[in-house]
């Protein structure tokens, strides 16, 4: 009969704590999250639920041993227990992932840091393990009772996902009221409609002109993708763009861009205009894959041997991501007669020294600099030294969203080379790029 109590007792240990941690699971942690919620009448402050995992718990089991991964759980939970008086207000959830119930006053300066401090100052000093010193990071989560949810639930929810979020940007700690809202109902449909809108073909290219600062002639192109949705006609590129990143489909997409590229410059060709080079962006999903030159090069080929009439826009950032593996393809692609531009250039993280080495022709200005050129000195004072960079580099420059004349001014005494915004046309279907080319030759004489 002894032995029957001792195990019944040990079952139900099990099925409300972590026998790693002695830690409540999730469950009683929410039941005592609910408890608390309910006794409090708003005389203590803000009750806040702070999640928070140890980074990097795989690579410490793979390298070192699981054994020395669960100690450091272990540890971690010790000192949970030290530094709360009340080890109710702690769980573990699993995967290296823990919460705590924090009490704070509601009118603090900096209440988001204050919160990750109460998880990150368990980790001031290092763990040691047998002859291992272990001195790992965390990333929290931190949801607010009642302002982010009136439900234990609800609130660990909140909570989980804002350490999500942390994890997605990088960051030591993340508000729930600063995630963006989960996808909605509508999202999610547009998401699966765009899954068939390659096969359905409804994407379509737009073409908006680069235009000579000098003379005020067309001298080539940019791909812009847009999306005719068949229920909502034509959706923004910054709500279906991002949906074709996380899905992974914007490589498919990538490559269908810059064949339909081609076939817009065949067919502009075929009608008697001259060759005009385009510029299609690449993503990162596209560069990071390894026959990225080759699938390029693929598209790129048919009727088009002679002179390549396509170019390559990439983000500092991209650039910067696996650096020497990006310059070696991008070196092919040069190599193969395809020009190579940053885009939005000044908003990443180039470095002086790299800019000899890497196999780039054009600087694109971003348009946030320019709007501001004529009324900001320091932006014009950086768009300037951006345009005199890049000609000690032997590279073009071109100017994102030139909108006035003063603008248009101020860049021809830089002698930025091309000029790109509405005020010399906003993007326009293929068909109509003719008419575009003829409106501007009409304006530049």
């Amino acid at each position: 009969a002894l032995q029957y109590l001792e195990k019944d007792e040990a079952v139900q240990f099990l099925s409300y704590f972590d026998s790693l941690t002695g830690l409540a699971k999730r469950p009683l942690f929410c039941q005592r999250l609910a408890r608390l919620m309910a006794d409090d009448k708003g005389e203590r402050g803000v009750l806040t639920v702070v999640v928070f995992d140890v980074q990097k718990l795989g690579t410490i089991n793979d390298s070192l041993g699981r054994y020395v991964g669960d100690r450091l759980l272990e540890k971690i939970a010790d000192r949970i227990k030290q530094a709360h008086e009340n080890s109710e207000c702690a769980g573990y959830f699993g995967g290296g992932t823990f919460a705590l119930m924090v009490r704070q006053a509601a009118d603090s300066a900096d209440t988001g840091r204050l919160l990750q401090s109460a998880a990150a100052q368990l980790f001031v000093e290092p763990f040691q393990i047998d002859e291992h010193e272990l001195k790992p990071a965390i990333r929290s989560g931190v949801a607010f009772y009642p302002h982010d949810a009136d439900s234990a639930d609800v609130l660990v929810q909140n909570a989980e996902a804002a350490l999500s979020a942390a994890r997605e940007d990088n960051e030591k700690y993340m508000l729930y009221g600063f995630v963006t809202q989960r996808p909605t109902s509508r999202t999610l449909a547009l998401e699966g409609r765009l899954a068939r809108a390659l096969e359905r073909d409804e994407f379509r290219l737009h073409y908006q002109p680069k235009v000579s600062i000098a003379d005020g002639k067309v001298e080539g192109f940019e791909a812009l993708l847009r999306w005719e949705d068949g229920q909502e006609g034509l959706v923004p590129p910054n709500i279906f763009i991002p949906l074709l990143e996380r899905s992974g489909a914007i490589v498919d997409v990538g490559e269908w861009v810059i064949q339909q590229a081609v076939r817009d410059i065949r067919a502009w060709t075929a009608d008697g205009l001259q060759p005009f080079r385009v510029a299609v962006n690449v993503s990162p999903l596209q560069l990071r894959r390894r026959d990225f030159v080759d699938r390029v090069l693929a598209a790129i080929e048919p009727g088009m041997k002679d002179a390549c009439g396509v170019d390559i826009e990439i983000t500092e950032s991209m650039l910067m991501q696996d650096l020497e593996l990006s310059m070696r393809k991008l070196s092919a692609l040069r190599d193969a007669g395809i020009s190579i531009s940053i885009d939005d250039f000044g908003t990443g993280y180039s470095s002086l020294r790299l800019l000899d080495r890497l196999p780039v022709d054009t600087l694109k200005i971003d348009r946030s600099f320019v709007q501001n050129i004529a009324d900001t000195p320091s932006a014009l004072t950086l768009v300037s030294t951006v345009v005199s960079l890049a000609r000690a580099f032997d590279m073009h420059t071109v100017a994102e969203g030139v909108e006035t004349r003063e603008q248009l001014r101020l860049l021809r005494e830089m002698k930025c080379d091309q000029g790109q915004g509405y005020l010399f046309g906003r993007p326009t279907a293929a068909d109509q790029v003719p008419v575009a080319i003829a409106r501007l030759a009409r304006t530049a004489r």
